[in-house]
């Protein structure tokens, strides 16, 4: 059974390994440090939308699609509670499948793994086996990268699924505040998750044009990512 969380418990451990996540003594000291961050999912997923919040940006209506590999580094953002955090490097990868093999790089290269799910494709087995490929791969590449690193104890990497399009999805009349658990007790949900293993997985959902959903999102991640 994989180890499946949402964010509910996040904030518990947040004191107690807040003061370990800064720097001392320079310029950076008020910023809580990501390190690098690997962003990826199937194309019109809202995945370059999801990399703009993640810089601080409000992103525009009309829609854009990657179409070459971007790298944006030394991103320093502040969430809707005030709280600031920094970033060092954020690759924005078309989300086509021959840039499997570009994707897995930045997997076994960064600290934080997200990939992006459209939760109103979920029903969708076409797309939803789609997915389950590219989480197949993923945990793959974490799984032989952990083996082969010899880490003995140390913590494998996570990986975090961004559910977009939550207000066009099945789960639109949820509650936000329950939203994430309902969708991860979802059989559409569970049939991705199951190829995770051993492997730690947590849900977000998310509609990105809606700016306290974005904004809550952020806070979310940031407090989870420094627990």
């Amino acid at each position: 059974m994989p180890v499946f969380d949402t964010i509910g418990d996040a904030w518990s451990s947040f004191s107690a390994f807040f003061s370990d996540l800064f720097s001392s003594g320079n310029e950076t000291s008020e910023y809580a440090r990501l390190g690098g961050v690997a962003v990826w999912g199937q194309p019109d997923t809202g995945k370059t939308t999801f990399i703009s919040r993640l810089r601080g940006n409000t992103p525009g209506d009309e829609k854009t699609q990657t179409t070459s590999r971007k790298v944006y580094k030394n991103i320093e953002g502040q969430t809707s509670e005030d709280f600031c955090y920094r970033i060092d490097e954020l690759v924005d990868i078309p989300g086509s499948r021959d840039r499997l093999n570009d994707w897995l790089k930045e997997v076994g290269d960064k600290s934080n793994i997200f990939y992006v799910v459209d939760l109103s494709k979920l029903n969708d087995n076409a797309y939803r086996s789609k997915v389950n490929f590219d989480i197949g791969k993923t945990i793959e590449k974490i799984e032989a990268d952990f083996i082969a690193g010899g880490r003995g104890d140390a913590h494998i990497k996570k990986v975090s699924i961004i559910g977009t399009h939550l207000d066009k999805s099945p789960w639109a009349a949820v509650a936000a505040c329950d939203a994430n658990n309902v969708i991860a007790d979802s059989d559409q949900m569970r049939s991705i998750y199951d190829a995770f293993g051993e492997v730690k997985g947590v849900i977000y959902s998310v509609n990105l044009m809606d700016n306290k959903s974005a904004n809550q999102l952020i806070q979310d991640i940031i407090n989870d990512c420094i627990s």
